[in-house]
């Protein structure tokens, strides 16, 4: 990280999800109002958080041009293929229902890099045949070397957890939230104390963990994440996970689904 520049600010890159369980979503939620809120580019005040609120952060952006969002979901092969096999995909509790929405397969891509191994330098933590019951979100800077912000949290991808812009006749227009989680976010800033830059101008930046003995030093916070940042897109024959799906290979336990 030595003579690293600062994190882009202004406007982000691609918005990464990473979640186990997704619920009723419409495309126009997904990209005008949750996208909308998590784009530092566009949720006011360079972070996500306090701002022009979702609609108004979205409006006048047709869904068909928001394409930051990289949703990070396992394929039935990768869970075929975990530790656990399909009982563990217990722990990745989405229906065929919600999964398999016809506007979130472009968005899709994979846990794990194909053909990546446990030992491999495509997976330094190990983690490409555990089946994630995690829930991660962040986006990368602009020029995707870096993190502006990243979230570690309870939520899943549902508008029950994030919230919906509903309009009351007595209150206007408000954020009905359902799901009450809890999450730890952190971005360069509030890993420096609220000091984006040392003394001598050096701007701080908060990095992906790539493997090898790296070290933060003064001006980079190394952050490790169990998945790739930059993220495999789901191939033609891939199929997304669903727990109430029967596949008709069996995993190394001779089992056809979790439920068996």
């Amino acid at each position: 990280c030595s003579g690293a520049a600062g994190p882009a600010g202004g406007e982000g890159g691609p918005i990464l999800c990473q979640y186990t369980s997704v619920g009723a979503l419409s495309d126009k939620w997904l990209k005008r109002e949750l996208e909308a809120s998590l784009d530092v580019g566009r949720a006011g005040g360079g972070l996500p958080g306090p701002g022009p609120g979702p609609r108004a952060a979205g409006r006048g952006r047709s869904p068909a041009t928001a394409t930051k969002m990289k949703l990070i979901w396992p394929t039935c092969e990768e869970v075929r293929t975990s530790h656990g096999g399909y009982r563990i995909g217990d722990a990745i509790p989405g229906r065929t229902k919600n999964v398999d929405r016809d506007f979130l397969r472009p968005l899709y891509h994979r846990w794990a890099r194909p053909g990546g191994t446990d030992d491999d330098d495509s997976d330094p933590l190990g983690t490409a045949r555990a089946a994630p019951h995690i829930k991660t979100f962040l986006q990368l800077s602009r020029d995707q070397t870096s993190i502006e912000w990243a979230c570690l949290t309870s939520h899943n991808l549902s508008k029950a957890a994030w919230g919906e812009v509903q309009n009351s006749s007595l209150r206007g227009e408000t954020l009905f939230i359902r799901h009450w989680e809890l999450g730890i976010f952190v971005s360069p800033k509030t890993l420096t104390g609220n000091r984006i830059s040392d003394p001598d101008g050096t701007l701080v930046r908060m990095v992906p963990y790539q493997g090898g003995n790296v070290t933060g030093g003064d001006h980079c916070v190394v952050l490790p994440l169990p998945f790739d940042v930059q993220p495999t897109p789901y191939g033609q024959d891939d199929i997304p996970w669903s727990v109430d799906r029967v596949n008709s290979q069996p995993d190394q336990y001779g089992r056809l689904g979790c439920m068996d």
